[in-house]
């Protein structure tokens, strides 16, 4: 465990204590720790404001949480608290886009739609993107943890968000069981075109905190970049 994995646990702790959250410890992995709600009791997790809001969208729009919402340490978690409220005015998308703007990439214009556990249909699928044979928004396939449709639909950005993870790990389905009829992905020979020099360009990653960010344009450019760690999401 990291010096800021303990950190972050110590603060996470205090933090459940002096929101006066019952007291009852969740589980994972078949142990209780102190930084776990009961998996009931998840959307207290989440900034109050957008809790049920939040709720309600991962269910009409069949988006499959991730299983450790409940993990005060949860990088999902945190990328919908530190994410999502700006995708639901235009003035929350016009904070982020001159933020993006200054920090990451000048031509970025106008933020006009912020999703998380981002996927579409056709060349924009996870399918032709990353070679995937199946699954839906949030289980069963790569899926970005947020993607940001800018400059009037011109512009892609592609983040994956971390907090206490030691590394940015790889793709989960590129560990195939023994016996499976399943190939490895994302795999590179099911992409063609752009989506093959994306896919053979991996994001490097430093340690701990922050958010590696892809971005794909209108001309088929590529970019990747990663937020400064003193602009990097801080813990609730």
């Amino acid at each position: 465990m990291s010096k800021f994995d303990v950190e972050m646990t110590a603060h996470q702790i205090g933090w459940r204590a002096k929101q006066g959250h019952d007291p009852e410890l969740g589980w994972q992995n078949g142990r209780q720790y102190e930084h776990l709600l009961p998996r009931s009791a998840w959307k207290k997790s989440l900034w109050p404001p957008i809790a049920e809001g939040l709720a309600s969208h991962l269910e009409s729009a069949k988006i499959q949480a991730h299983s450790g919402t409940h993990n005060l340490k949860s990088s999902w978690v945190l990328c919908a608290n530190l994410y999502y409220p700006f995708g639901l005015g235009s003035a929350g998308r016009g904070l982020l886009a001159d933020f993006l703007r200054a920090y990451l990439d000048p031509s970025i214009e106008t933020v006009d739609e912020v999703h998380l556990e981002y996927a579409e249909a056709g060349k924009l699928s996870p399918a032709t993107l990353l070679g995937e044979l199946g699954g839906s928004r949030g289980t069963g396939q790569t899926s970005p943890d947020l993607g940001i449709i800018a400059n009037c639909g011109r512009a892609l950005l592609l983040i994956e968000n971390k907090f206490t993870e030691h590394s940015y790990y790889a793709c989960s389905a590129r560990n195939v069981r023994a016996g499976s009829s399943r190939s490895p992905n994302p795999d590179i020979r099911a992409a063609t075109g752009p989506q093959r020099l994306l896919m053979a360009m991996p994001i490097s990653a430093t340690k701990h905190r922050g958010a590696a960010i892809t971005g794909i344009s209108s001309d088929r450019s590529r970019t990747e970049k990663r937020l400064p760690s003193s602009l990097a999401a801080q813990p609730l």
